[in-house]
């Protein structure tokens, strides 16, 4: 069990260990969020619970990233302060842990780091709104994901975010599992994967079709999109781990050749010999 002598200030608590006061402070922002998606009469009662679900998580990870060594130091000093009197450092944890809910905590929180609070309601706020957007997208473009490759149909299973950076107010890549397949949301414009995937298809020989170097394919929304699926496999033999480094070869000529700019591991799916690019957005831009 963690107590006040376990960590240095300058460690970081795993997470889920200041969970609780830091879901306290999201507090607004989450029942906000409930309300809004108990309105969403197209999603079923069970799509729901899976989007607040997640949204709970990924809000509530993000938070404590941001809150850990602050609530840490705080701990730190509840201690030297003489605040935490229990017998055993299970007993002073808890004591710490039902100060860090309290109003009067909170308000210590805004005398002692005055932007804090304010930012933390900002964050959690756009965070809940990318959510919430990801949620009445999926609901406008469900009948229309199964003409992505594998087909992806049926009742949302499970949710996860952030499978990417967060970008524009808090969206994020998100990773759809339906009762059928899996599809990606991309809250970003998808013309330029669209673009790239033709420019491909016309440089290199229609023979390779099966093996040439490629990007997923996509369904193209104003601002946004979804993408097809890539699952990760490894070469099978020599020859395909062959033809996997001439297609490593292909891709670096062609961001060469269009100056592309990231190009790394973190976006590139090996799929057999088929590297996969899964995210050009930076393609065209300085």
């Amino acid at each position: 069990m963690v107590h006040e002598q376990a960590l240095t200030v300058t460690e970081v608590p795993p997470a889920g260990w200041l969970a609780r006061p830091v879901n306290v402070l999201l507090a607004p922002q989450l029942e906000t969020l409930s309300e809004r998606l108990a309105r969403m009469a197209d999603l079923s009662a069970r799509e729901r619970e899976v989007v607040e679900t997640a949204a709970r998580q990924a809000v509530g990870f993000s938070a404590q990233l941001k809150l850990n060594r602050v609530l840490l130091l705080e701990l730190h000093a509840a201690g030297l302060e003489g605040w935490l009197d229990a017998t055993d450092s299970e007993g002073r944890w808890n004591q710490f842990l039902d100060r860090a809910c309290t109003s009067g905590f909170h308000a210590h929180l805004r005398e002692r780091y005055p932007p804090l609070l304010d930012r933390l309601a900002t964050v959690g706020r756009l965070q809940a709104q990318a959510v919430l957007r990801l949620a009445e997208r999926f609901v406008a473009d469900r009948d229309a994901l199964s003409a992505l490759p594998g087909k992806p149909r049926g009742a949302l299973k499970r949710l996860r975010l952030g499978e990417g950076d967060a970008h524009r107010g808090g969206q994020t890549v998100a990773l759809l599992e339906l009762e059928e397949g899996q599809v990606l949301y991309k809250p970003r414009c998808m013309r330029v994967d669209r673009a790239l995937e033709g420019l491909l298809s016309r440089l290199l020989a229609p023979d390779d079709a099966a093996t040439r170097i490629r990007v997923p394919s996509v369904l193209v929304r104003a601002g946004y999109g979804w993408a097809e699926f890539v699952e990760h496999r490894f070469c099978e033999g020599e020859t395909e781990l062959a033809r996997f480094y001439r297609n490593l070869g292909h891709w670096l000529a062609v961001m060469r050749l269009l100056g592309g700019t990231d190009l790394h591991s973190e976006n590139l799916i090996a799929h057999g010999p088929v590297p996969v690019v899964v995210d050009v957005e930076s393609l065209f831009t300085p």
